[in-house]
């Protein structure tokens, strides 16, 4: 069960099919399919959470090493959009 946003959980291997069950939904994008947020998670910063019954993702980014939400879904899209900026 993921962890309601502002709240999140590490990306471990045990979380694939959590990830899987909303990137299914989907044609395939590199950086957000499981495979690709757990093996580039080396510094353990890559971390998932739920908002609106979408997923919540919180990655490092790999040029400025600032931290960059986004999400998978399709749920209250302009909530969740106003949520994410103004956290």
């Amino acid at each position: 069960m993921l962890p309601q946003f502002p709240s999140f959980m590490p990306v471990t291997f045990a979380e694939k099919g959590i990830v899987e069950s909303f990137t299914k939904l989907y044609d395939p994008y590199y950086d957000l399919n499981f495979f690709s947020l757990w093996s580039w998670n080396t510094d353990e910063e890559h971390a998932i959470s739920e908002l609106n019954g979408n997923l919540v993702i919180s990655l490092v980014d790999c040029l400025t090493f600032e931290p960059v939400l986004t999400f998978l879904g399709q749920n209250n899209i302009e909530e969740t959009i106003f949520t994410l900026f103004h956290t």
